[in-house]
């Protein structure tokens, strides 16, 4: 993590409402109870099936329900969208919010409710993750086919990637004074360079060293470990911007490599100055590119 990341990740909890997800859309949408907690599933009201897409959050937990935005907007555009929360799901949970230990192989179990559900009916599905939820689709991206019942989706899209297993993380671990470092007196005194004071673990490491974010059927993923993002057979898309202070595009382009080394399919799409948080009319556009991919890959 730099020195800029907490600023960048405080901001991601804008994040949706600079992309600007208008509804441009003719068709209105309605709102569906699922059976996972802090989700929500967004379909076309026109009673006919459609694509499905799963849309994974980042950090900022499913609690927020800003990826709720999002849903609605694929849903506009003619797709069965579940906003899939995978940690912090409960509004008023007393619980701590920690991304850790996230069962990844629940995802593909949504996945397949979604698929056999009477919205979708065995049409193409998607998986789309943005900052950490793009790092979960990477892991989707690496899982899948790993076991023959796994229901595998046709297309994956990552904006903000990672390539390797990153640590847990939670806002609680962090000297709330220090986000935006403004306190000098009772913030740069511990970090001259004006970055983030970590809550302390086990033999000092800062307590996003100490637990893993994901796990498999249980068993603990390695932290820091290479996503083999190789393994999926289908088509990605990677979008990014190129001043992203909160995960470095080059991030981006090690997986864009890799793909093709293993002569997968890729979309990339490399956003000029733009930082995690793009502006309105990346965000704009970003969204036009993500429409016209999922037309060509699930219709």
């Amino acid at each position: 993590m730099n020195k800029k990341i907490l600023i960048g990740m405080l901001l991601f909890l804008l994040f949706i409402q600079f992309l600007g997800f208008q509804t441009r859309a003719a068709s209105t949408t309605v709102a569906e109870d699922v059976p996972f907690q802090g989700s929500k599933l967004f379909v076309p009201n026109d009673n006919v099936t459609h694509p499905g897409v799963i849309l994974l959050h980042g950090s900022e937990g499913g609690s927020a329900a800003f990826t709720w935005v999002k849903a609605q907007f694929l849903a506009a555009n003619g797709y069965a969208a579940l906003a899939y929360c995978y940690f912090d799901c409960g509004a008023n949970s007393a619980a701590p919010k920690v991304l850790a230990n996230v069962e990844v192989h629940k995802v593909f179990e949504a996945l397949a409710w979604l698929k056999n559900s009477p919205y979708v009916k065995g049409k193409k599905t998607a998986i789309y993750g943005v900052s950490r939820g793009a790092e979960l689709s990477m892991i989707i991206a690496e899982k899948s086919n790993s076991e023959v019942d796994l229901t595998i989706p046709n297309v994956i899209l990552a904006h903000a990637p990672s390539d390797i297993t990153n640590p847990a993380w939670s806002w609680s671990w962090v000297d709330r004074r220090c986000w935006l470092c403004y306190d000098t007196e009772n913030c740069q005194s511990w970090n001259p360079s004006c970055g983030i004071n970590p809550l302390q673990g086990p033999e000092g490491k800062p307590m996003w060293d100490t637990l893993p974010a994901w796990q498999w059927n249980n068993k603990e993923l390695p932290m820091k470990k290479r996503i083999e993002v190789e393994r999926f057979q289908g088509t990605i898309f990677l979008s990014v911007g190129t001043a992203d202070t909160v995960w470095p595009y080059q991030q981006t382009q090690r997986i864009e490599q890799t793909l093709k080394n293993g002569k997968r399919n890729a979309e990339v799409h490399y956003f000029a100055g733009e930082d995690h948080i793009f502006k309105t009319t990346a965000g704009n556009r970003l969204n036009d590119l993500v429409i016209e991919f999922l037309k060509s890959h699930l219709q």
